[in-house]
């Protein structure tokens, strides 16, 4: 390379130059120098590296010197909306500005989330919409595709109903591509023109194993990849290379050709004939035989079900196979009928949808996949919603032979990849059998910073749930009293959060409890950085990828260690998969799962030099067994008290020697920015 990542970041670089808060991070450069390393021997690499590293510079000079060096393409997949936005918004502008580097980077989302230009002109014909609020919101949308210059669902000044987007937005199976008289002006082309043409594509985890699942052809070819905030990987990776179907996708499917309420659908401009007639005979038939089918399943699970494993196959007959089969024949003859390309394309995606619903549920029934687990959730109040879930066991065969095979390098980072110091859990999850590692550390001052509070006495929510629950709900809202809010305090249960809800309303009600459900995500966030003194009661949600630097948060609470639910059947069938080969499950899965996702939990409380904090962790585990020893040596040394007196005191020295910082420039840490996920 004809610049070094050290040459660049370093203390005589551009981007010192550029930065009026400069502040040399050595950690920071040795990061980019493994990345530098990675880049020229085709290795992989795990990287974990505390908060305020910056480590978005770190890999990004190196792959962007690289890239456009050679014109090879990096891909860079986060977890979240905010480290994406962070990318394309704040960190490579200021990278391409402060180092002269013409490289091109684009945002890149499923087509799905880009309207269609052709759908939206023909949406009156093809008779999707079934109310006159949907006719209002598509009318929004046509004034709104006058002026957008993204065509984003995301761009849209309104949240539009979910039959309304997808009734007009992008989607392969209907699409004409060159063909198209809207070709020219399709803002989804445009974007892949992009795509194309750049250096660096930023991508989430979604849209990537979206990607890998569709034989690599929603997004362009890559030379390398790059997976921040990778500690979530297994999980994103195993709903995308799983398979589920649920009796209200079903329905909506059945809708789309012909609702029986409203006679729109697919089918109504199609003229009347006996073709017709028969066709629609078929939708009856496959709605109603959907609906005995589910009806079936539900007796077979039982009033108790929300979330059922099934070990053998046959829970019930498929009797959908045949009716969907005969359905699919009718709609083919009724193809030959249509009266435009738009209806027949229209149509035959339709077809094609039908075909693999009733696959999926055949696959499901059947259990005719090897390695996966079976499973049923049960969901919804009014209308209850089934959804029949299939995913793999072990991820590790598939991610080693489909990506680390075949792409290199691929770097992963995180703040919280290892557990205990070792790096071994989080890669043999993944199937990373040769990868470079380094850890550096966080230049946050943790022992000065944050004040650690373990209560002396707790019930053992493994014996005693209820009474910890009471117990912990008490000790969060006088630790918030004290605090006078600004808190994070996390569950791992909807339960325990809601008792603490009440018991914060009813004792200390002059602080505000945000409750995660009461709205979206972001709203909670900007309401809470916004209301000085309120609190943020949150779930599994909330451990990760919250940014709320400054006086607006100074204290976390975790109430109880986040071990994953044993129960559940995806965690269930891991575990039994480790115990056939003789080793210990719970030491080996789920413990380093939970301290990765505790060390999460820990990493949003302190997001710059000036913050400081308490974190309390309510768990009494932590002393009591053996494992606990493991939890807290994976967090960084700091002051350790069981008195409530020193968390006034520890404050109140903090808030005499930092009046103003909130007001204080952030030092380069990630940029506090509210998440939420981008659809893939």
């Amino acid at each position: 390379m004809s610049q070094s990542a050290k040459q660049i970041l370093g203390p005589d670089g551009p981007l010192a130059q550029a930065l009026k808060s400069y502040e040399h991070r050595p950690q920071q450069l040795e990061m980019a120098a493994a990345v530098e390393r990675a880049i020229r021997t085709k290795q992989h690499l795990v990287v974990e590296a505390g908060t305020g590293t910056g480590k978005s510079l770190a890999y990004l000079t190196p792959f962007v010197v690289w890239a456009t060096e050679t014109k090879k393409k990096v891909l860079v997949a986060t977890h979240t909306k905010a480290l994406q936005q962070q990318l394309v918004d704040k960190d490579l502008p200021f990278l391409r500005k402060a180092t002269g580097i013409e490289f091109k980077y684009v945002l890149c989302v499923g087509s799905q989330n880009y309207l269609c230009l052709r759908r939206l002109r023909l949406l009156d014909q093809l008779a999707l919409l079934e109310s006159q609020s949907q006719v209002d919101e598509v009318e929004k949308i046509r004034k709104w595709a006058d002026s957008t210059r993204t065509g984003l669902v995301f761009d849209l000044p309104f949240q539009p109903a979910y039959g309304v987007w997808n009734a007009v937005n992008r989607e392969s199976d209907l699409c004409f591509g060159q063909k198209c008289e809207h070709y020219e002006k399709c803002l989804y082309f445009a974007a892949r023109r992009r795509q194309y043409a750049a250096h660096v594509l930023v991508a989430n985890h979604h849209l990537f194993f979206a990607n890998m699942a569709a034989d690599w052809r929603a997004l362009p070819e890559f030379d390398a990849v790059v997976f921040d905030e990778a500690q979530g990987l297994e999980e994103v990776a195993s709903d995308y290379l799983g398979l589920s179907v649920s009796n209200t996708q079903l329905e909506f499917y059945l809708n789309s050709l012909l609702n029986a309420q409203t006679g729109r659908g697919v089918l109504a401009p199609f003229p009347e004939s006996p073709v017709k007639a028969e066709a629609a005979n078929a939708i009856s038939e496959v709605r109603r035989t959907s609906r005995e089918l589910f009806q079936d399943i539900a007796a077979r699970l039982g009033p108790r079900a929300d979330v059922v494993r099934v070990r053998q196959p046959g829970l019930v007959a498929d009797a959908l196979h045949a009716p969907m089969a005969k359905l699919v024949e009718r709609l083919t003859e009724l193809q030959k009928h249509a009266k435009s390309e738009e209806q027949e394309l229209e149509l035959g995606a339709l077809i094609g949808r039908g075909s693999e619903l009733s696959r999926n549920v055949a696959t499901f029934l059947e259990q005719s996949l090897d390695d996966q687990v079976y499973w049923v959730e049960v969901s919804g109040r009014r209308q209850q919603r089934f959804t029949l879930k299939v995913a793999p066991i072990d991820l590790s065969p598939t991610l080693k032979g489909d990506l680390f095979a075949k792409v290199a390098p691929v770097v992963l980072t995180s703040a919280t990849l290892s557990t205990a110091g070792s790096f071994a859990f989080f890669s043999s999850r993944l199937g990373l059998e040769a990868a470079d590692e380094l850890a550096v550390g966080s230049p946050f001052d943790f022992q000065r910073q944050v004040l650690m509070y373990l209560p002396k006495e707790m019930p053992d929510p493994s014996s005693r749930y209820e009474d910890f629950n009471r117990a912990a709900a008490a000790q969060a809202a006088e630790i918030c009293r004290l605090c006078g809010g600004r808190a994070f305090v996390l569950f791992t249960s909807y339960s325990a959060l809601r008792q603490a809800r009440d018991y914060f309303a009813a004792t200390v009600p002059h602080l505000e409890a945000l409750c995660q459900g009461d709205e979206p995500l972001p709203k909670l966030v900007q309401r809470f950085k916004r209301d000085d003194g309120s609190v943020l009661l949150g779930t599994n949600t909330f451990w990760q990828g919250i940014d709320v630097p400054g006086d607006a948060l100074q204290c976390v609470i975790i109430t109880k260690l986040p071990f994953a639910v044993p129960d559940h059947p995806l965690i269930e069938a891991r575990t039994e998969r480790l115990e056939q080969a003789g080793r210990n499950p719970f030491y080996e899965y789920q413990v380093p799962k939970a301290i990765i996702m505790f060390r999460q939990g820990f990493g949003r409380l302190i997001r710059r030099n000036t913050d400081y904090g308490l974190f309390a962790l309510l768990d009494p585990r932590v002393r009591t067994k053996g494992y606990g020893e493991l939890f807290l040596k994976s967090l960084p040394k700091c002051e350790v008290t069981s008195e409530m007196g020193r968390i006034s005191s520890f404050l109140e020295e903090w808030r005499e020697q930092q009046p103003a910082a909130s007001a204080a420039g952030t030092d380069g840490a990630e940029q506090p920015i509210a998440t939420e996920r981008i659809p893939e």
